[in-house]
This record gives structure tokens, sequence and C-alpha cells, in this order.
């Protein structure tokens, strides 16, 4: 999902990126968090590893002061993370 439908995504009315992820083994992810954007992270299943802190199913982090986040050492791990703006910027979709 997407707030421009980039790359053949839902198109949503809110500024807002959703991804989701599977990770089993020896898959790793770095995922680069945008100039002026923060992220939510939620595990739904399994557990894994996001830089050096290990995540259980059912977890989740506001992530706000990071500029990068390594997915590794998933065990069945099915995530979703959100990529939004800060309330206190300004934005047309309110």
């Amino acid at each position: 999902m997407s707030s421009d439908g980039q790359e053949n995504s839902l198109n949503i009315r809110q500024d807002i990126k959703i991804y989701s992820g599977l990770f089993d083994g020896s898959e790793q992810e770095h995922f680069i968090i945008p100039e002026n954007r923060y992220v939510y992270l939620h595990v739904a299943k399994g557990n894994l590893r996001v830089n050096d802190l290990v995540f259980n199913a059912g977890d989740g982090a506001r992530i706000r002061h990071e500029r990068q986040l390594k997915f590794s050492h998933g065990h069945n791990a099915e995530i979703l993370v959100f990529d939004m703006r800060p309330v206190e910027t300004n934005y047309p979709y309110r």
C-alpha cells in the first residue's frame, strides 16, 4: 500500500507505505528509513533479529531515531513495516 500507487501497490489516501516480509533461516534484508519519516514494526509470527534486538511474535516498536533496519536470523517470521510521516509535519492528507 502507498499514497501514490507506486510499483502497482494499492493506492490509499494516507501518507504511509506498508511493507511485509517473511524471514526463515539465513535471509537478510536492509530497510532504509527515509529522511523525516519513522516506522512502526510489527512481528505477526515467529521471531527475528532487527539490528541487534530480538523480536518475537506480537512484538512491535515505533522507531524514530534510526536510519536503517537490518532484518536477520528469522525463524518462521512474518513482519509488517509501516513507513509513516511524523504527526508534526504538514501533509495534505488529514
